[in-house]
């Protein structure tokens, strides 16, 4: 990555400029995660730099500052809602910008595309979450009328609302009643 001294304009090689104050911040920031998560910001960040000059450190850090808070909280605030961000979410939805580098205009210049790729992603995950809760509940539905179905072939009484418990239960005692007749009858 190639940076630019805000004194000068000369441009030159990343560590060329390790000791200065807001390069110094900017790559503090992104070591503090672990190494594809850091990579993947590094590369995010030169996205943002403007075509024929460097991108200026102060803008780097602010940038990565925002990227930080928002890492470290695990979650982000969009569209007047708060999304789950885990670390893994962060390093996929990162490489996937950078993967998509081509398709953008560049320089970016805010993490609205970011953004949006995380909620996008998280979005999924709540509906494919959703989809199996329904099936769960569906089958659970499906499961308790076959055993109504199996109580009332063997002429147990199934309660239309179980008292103080559930219909599982109400299920279990009914089948303990029907089988107690027959095995009292079968010791004689």
């Amino acid at each position: 990555m190639k940076a630019c001294c805000p004194t000068c304009g000369q441009i030159g090689d990343l560590m060329q400029f390790v000791a200065e104050g807001d390069a110094r911040k900017t790559m503090a920031l992104a070591l503090k995660w672990p190494a594809p998560l850091a990579d993947a910001l590094v590369r995010y960040l030169q996205l943002f730099q403007p075509p024929q000059r460097a991108l200026a450190w102060s803008r780097a850090h602010r940038l990565m500052a925002e990227l930080h808070a928002d890492i470290e909280r695990g979650a982000i605030e969009r569209h007047g809602r708060t999304w789950a961000a885990p670390q893994p979410v962060w390093q996929t939805a990162l490489q996937t910008v950078v993967a998509r580098r081509d398709e953008l205009t560049l320089p970016l210049k805010d993490h609205a595309y970011l953004y949006e790729i995380i909620c996008r992603g998280a979005n999924k995950a709540e509906a494919e979450t959703e989809d199996a809760r329904e099936k769960q509940r569906r089958n659970r539905g499906a499961r308790a009328a076959a055993e109504r179905r199996e109580a009332d072939q063997h002429g147990a009484p199934v309660p239309a609302k179980p008292p103080g418990g559930s219909l599982k239960n109400a299920l279990a005692e009914a089948r303990a009643a029907t089988q107690s007749p027959t095995t009292e009858g079968s010791d004689s």
